[in-house]
Parts: structure tokens; sequence; C-alpha cells
């Protein structure tokens, strides 16, 4: 039987309604019957069982024996995983990023005799952990939570401060997002609205987006005459993002809203949003703004130190990349923005609708300027650094961002794979160059020192962690000079999409 088939059978035993069904304990010993080095047969065997109306005793019983050739629990339950996820939840997951999947996280509550791994290795013939490669992975993606947050506080050099940019995004997001807003509204509306804004970093741009739904919602209500409901709001970050100044400096001004004032509970909800954070159909509406485009880890090829891909002298995709760093970044997005979606599955009530914005692609073509040039930039000032003996050539090599722009068909299409939500609209938000002017006029050198704010705001905890404080003030200070001595122009492309989680 072909992988293909084999899959095909997966889901159909996985999906099919048949009674009874099985218990959370009966459905471990179906994921434990794929530990077999046939699973395919596995499955065909046990579609035949169910088919043939088998009880699921019979059924328990040959899966135990099947399981009997194993000897060693651990290795078992790893295989076990492993196959899973190739045949019947996520072919395109996997190990690194197993943490992130609720049944992974299900399978080890229900069998708390297996010492389940956070993370799996990867996999090879024999299905043997390698501890000192699983330690690094742990500690890689541990490592990508804590730094990848904005510069926190208010002073000059926060992203509080320099993040204009975003703010035109949002901006210009919001005609679909009202639209978004109203089609929800002409559903039937519980008297509690629960919302979520995922990635919601720290600064004036925070409530932008809370902001405008909570208000059209409270005039819909007011002109159909209704009592106003109440609104329960969630903003999400990773752990690193400065909460302290969301609630103490932002919040107040959007609690002084006559529709806040008396019936809005907000709770800030740390955590990476490609896993679960709300319990089953908990959320109404969700929006993220701006954030999408981090991706969970770097690409895990392109620090692999036992089979090293050196995206040599760049720190993202670029014209001089080798096509499998390219791949590696595009295989990564598709994983993680998969991972978000079911994640938001579960989570979205049916008809609950979902609004995002990323930086993304009009062009099929990864290494365009349009998406690389100020990476290019940022690449170009480390390598300014070597060049003057402040850093080794090594740890340039050894420095990737985890970030990427999909091309608006890679969104497309890992929507429509998913499969719990309904694309309404995806629109392309273009900026000009100077966006980070806030709408004035500027010659290059201001343009260039307004651009370096921004981008320190943003990378500045990344640059840290890697290469060092010390190597931070030469840093920006070559980066502003090569942005002021460039001509390039390119205008920033984001995307903003609507969907709506299916019945």
């Amino acid at each position: 039987m072909r992988c293909g088939q084999a899959s095909e059978a997966a889901w159909h035993i996985h999906n099919q309604n048949v009674s009874p069904l099985p218990s959370p304990k009966e459905h471990i010993l179906i994921v434990k019957a794929l530990a077999m080095e046939k699973p395919a047969d596995a499955f065909m065997d046990l579609n035949n069982h169910r088919e043939n109306g088998a009880s699921w005793e019979r059924s328990k019983r040959l899966l135990l024996r099947q399981q009997m050739n194993f000897l060693d629990e651990k290795a078992c339950a790893i295989k076990t995983i492993q196959v899973y996820l190739d045949f019947l939840l996520l072919p395109f997951i996997d190990e690194q990023a197993l943490c992130l999947t609720p049944t992974y996280k299900q399978l080890k509550v229900l069998t708390p005799s297996v010492s389940f791994p956070d993370f799996l290795p990867p996999r090879d013939v024999g299905g043997v952990l390698d501890k000192k490669r699983l330690g690094e992975m742990e500690k890689e993606s541990t490592k990508i939570h804590q730094i990848l947050s904005m510069k926190g506080g208010l002073g000059d050099e926060s992203y509080a401060k320099n993040s204009k940019p975003q703010r035109a995004i949002l901006s210009s997001s919001v005609p679909v997002l009202a639209q978004a807003v109203l089609d929800f509204c002409d559903t039937k509306l519980p008297h509690c609205i629960t919302i979520a804004d995922l990635g919601c970093s720290s600064g004036p741009n925070t409530l932008f987006a809370v902001t405008r739904i909570t208000s059209l919602i409270y005039e819909r209500f007011s002109q159909l005459g209704q009592a106003p409901p109440e609104f329960s709001i969630f903003l999400n970050d990773l752990p690193g993002n400065d909460f302290n100044a969301v609630f103490q400096t932002f919040l107040p001004a959007f609690k002084e809203k006559k529709w806040a004032e008396k019936g809005s509970y907000i709770s800030g909800v740390p955590g990476s949003f490609y896993g679960r954070l709300f319990p089953s159909n908990s959320l109404h509406f969700v929006h993220s703004g701006t954030s999408l485009h981090w991706l969970s880890q770097i690409p895990p090829e392109l620090n692999d130190k036992s089979n090293p891909l050196i995206n040599k002298g760049k720190i993202y995709i670029s014209k001089t990349s080798p096509a499998a760093a390219i791949a590696a970044y595009q295989i990564q997005f598709q994983k993680d923005f998969f991972s978000f979606l079911m994640a938001r599955s579960k989570e979205v009530v049916p008809g609950g609708r979902m609004v995002f914005t990323l930086n993304a692609r009009r062009i099929a073509d990864p290494t365009a300027d349009e998406s690389c040039l100020i990476w290019d930039y940022l690449g170009q000032a480390l390598q300014d650094l070597v060049l003057k003996g402040l850093m080794e050539e090594e740890k340039l090599d050894t420095y990737n961002v985890p970030y990427y722009e999909p091309y608006v068909e890679e969104i497309k299409t890992e929507i429509a794979k998913e499969g719990s939500f309904t694309l309404n609209c995806l629109e392309i938000i273009a900026l000009p160059w100077d966006a980070c002017n806030g709408g004035m006029k500027c010659d290059r050198a201001t343009t260039a020192k307004n651009w370096v704010r921004v981008l320190k705001a943003i990378n500045e905890p990344m640059v840290r962690s890697h290469f060092g404080a010390e190597v931070l003030d030469p840093f920006f200070q070559s980066l502003t000079g090569i942005i002021a001595a460039d001509t390039k122009e390119v205008e920033h492309v984001s995307a903003v999409v609507y969907v709506t989680r299916k019945d």
C-alpha cells in the first residue's frame, strides 16, 4: 500500500462515525498499532474489524499482540508518535514541532507511565533518542521564545515609540476588519463576546484592533436597540512581552471608552500562538496583527551542526541563498501556519471570525528586494563588523532570523489544507518605502535613521542574544550608513486575511 492510501485509511478510521466510539485509552491503542513495521497493514486490519462489526475488545487484543514486538517502552512510544503523525494527523509536522500539537499533549496525559520527551529527535532506523540533539533542540526553541519579543518599555528606542509602519498596516486593514465585524454582527450574538488579539506586543498599537472591534459591535447593538454585550478580551504574546506597560500605560485609555467602562474584562495570556491557548469553542472573534511572519523557530536545517546548511553571510533568504535554505524557510512557515490554524480551529466557535495581517509577498520569487532588502541591509551591517574584526565570521554564518514572508498563494494553500476555515477575503496592503517617517517627507539620511529605530526595536533582543551587547552600537551605526548610502526604495507588502470558522 502506498503512503497516500495508508493516510487515507488512517483518516477514515479516525473520522468514521461508528458506534460505540473508542474511549481515550482505546484511541491510544489505535495509535500504538502504528508502531508496527507496516503501519498501513495495521490500519487496514483495524478498519476491516470495524467494518465487520468487530468489538473493540477484539480490536484491542489484536493491537496488543502487534505491540508486543517492541521490548523498549520508550522506543515504542517515540516511534508510535512519529508514525502516528506521518499517517494520521499531520504529514508535514516533524518531530521538532510536536510540542505544539494537542494530540501529542493528550497522549502524554493518557499514558503517564511512558516518559515522553517534550521534543522528539530526528528519526532514524531504530527510533533511538539522541539526548544531545534533543537537548540542543529544546534549548533552541526555548531561546527563541525568550528573545523573540519587541524591545519593551517606553523609552526612545522602545517598540512602543518606533512602530509607525506597523500602525500604518493596521490602519490599512481596518476596512476588512470592519467587514468581518459587521458580518459577525449579522449572526446570533451571545451576551458576552470573547475576543482574542494574538501577538499583541506592547505599545499604542496593542489595543488598536480591539478598540475598533468592540466599538463596532457596541454601535451595532445600539442600532438594534439592544443592551450592549459584555466583552471578554484576551491579549496574547510571548512571555517576554512587556505586559506591564500594556496594563499600566495603554489599557487605562481603553477602559474609559463608553462601551468598555463597565462591560469589558481584559486579561493577558502569555504563550505561543502556534499552540493551544484557550478552551475549545471559547472564542468569537480573533485578531492577529503583523505577527504571523515570525516563525516558532529558526528552520532547524540551518542550525544542524551535524549536517550544516550554511546560508553564507546572510541572515535570511537572499539571491545568494542556496535552494535548500529557501526551502527550509518555506517548510517551517507551512508547519507553523498550519499549527496556528489547527489550534484556532479548536478554540473558535463555529461561525466565529478571524482577521490577521502579516508581511507577505505578492510575487512568487522569495528572493525579490520587496521581501529581502531590509534583511540584506542587516546582513551587510553584520558583515561589516566581521571585516572590522569585531566578530568572528563563523558567528555570523550561524545567525538566521526566525522570519518568513509567504507568497499569498502559500497562505491560501495552507488555509485550504487545514480545512476548518472559509477564506472570505485576502487583500494586499502596500506601504511606501518611507512608511517609517509617519507620513512626513524626509531625505534619505533621515529616513535611514528612522528605519534603524524601527529595526532596532525589533532586532536588538535577537542580535544581543547571539552576538553580545558589545556589538550593538557599531552594528546599528553601520546599518544606518548602509541604508543612507543606498538608493533603492521598495514597497512594504502585507496581506490582510479574513476567515470564518466552518460550522
